[in-house]
């Protein structure tokens, strides 16, 4: 921006806020009565051409927001407290996409999100498998409206611009997408002098670790029937588990004669 004011200490922008989420060229902010707030620098791309947005001063987007997110400088998605998520258009109008969802990731170009069920969906680019359904395809790409359903289980989901890392429930980690720099697997990434990324393509969720759950805990014993302690001595006294890679958050023993132990 030609007129833009350069800032070379800390200043007060808003106040009351309790969230805020840097994008790559603007910024967005939650209020404490949860309204949604941008400034900065938007891009967008369509069958129409390019199109592009300066906002100098905070703009309010929504209310009743509680999570927001976006991508680069593309418009951003964002979740309203009744679980329902919208995205938005350069000109920060708003399009509700679905409802009952807990978790968005990305912008209204490429975006996941986890739906309370644990199903995750997404949409945008696929050139690089990104999408995860399958397909590897440049264009056309899908739309908002056109979420299509990736897996279930999901905990957790993080995505850059061609990857997608995804936490399943049970503790394993999943990844599709660019696999060229060994993102998601590195035995497979590509040598330094390969210029072609296409190959390294993974268009379906692949595991990367799996998580093996241990088994339950079925007893406590000692490790001794006897143990004599003389007055004043401290004697440890060792518990054996069964079996011995069980999993168990605490144990609480309590002594007959706490006066000895």
């Amino acid at each position: 921006i030609s007129d833009c004011e350069y800032s070379y200490t800390p200043r007060v922008i808003m106040s009351g806020i309790k969230h805020i989420y840097a994008g790559d060229r603007g910024s967005y902010v939650i209020k404490n009565d949860g309204s949604l707030w941008f400034w900065g620098f938007l891009y967008t791309s369509h069958d129409k051409g390019h199109e592009s947005k300066y906002y100098k001063t905070p703009t309010k987007i929504s209310d009743d927001v509680i999570m927001v997110s976006a991508y680069t400088e593309y418009p951003p998605c964002y979740i309203k407290s009744d679980n329902t998520l919208w995205a938005c258009d350069i000109n920060l109008s708003s399009t509700k996409i679905a409802d009952d969802i807990k978790y968005v990731t990305g912008s209204s170009c490429r975006g996941l999100y986890i739906k309370t069920d644990g199903s995750l969906w997404g949409w945008g680019y696929n050139s690089h498998g990104q999408m995860g359904n399958g397909k590897v395809n440049e264009e056309p790409y899908t739309t908002t409206e056109e979420a299509v359903k990736i897996m279930d289980n999901v905990l957790k989901v993080s995505s850059e611009w061609d990857y997608t890392l995804a936490l399943t429930e049970d503790g394993s980690v999943w990844g599709w997408g660019n696999n060229a720099y060994g993102n998601i697997d590195p035995t497979k990434c590509k040598s330094s002098d390969s210029y072609d990324d296409s190959y390294y393509n993974i268009p379906s969720p692949e595991l990367i670790w799996e998580s093996k759950a241990k088994p339950a805990l079925n007893s406590v014993d000692f490790s001794s029937s006897d143990v004599e302690v003389s007055i004043g001595e401290i004697q440890p006294i060792q518990l054996r588990l069964s079996p011995a890679d069980a999993y168990y958050e605490s144990i609480e023993w309590q002594s007959l004669n706490e006066a000895i132990a």
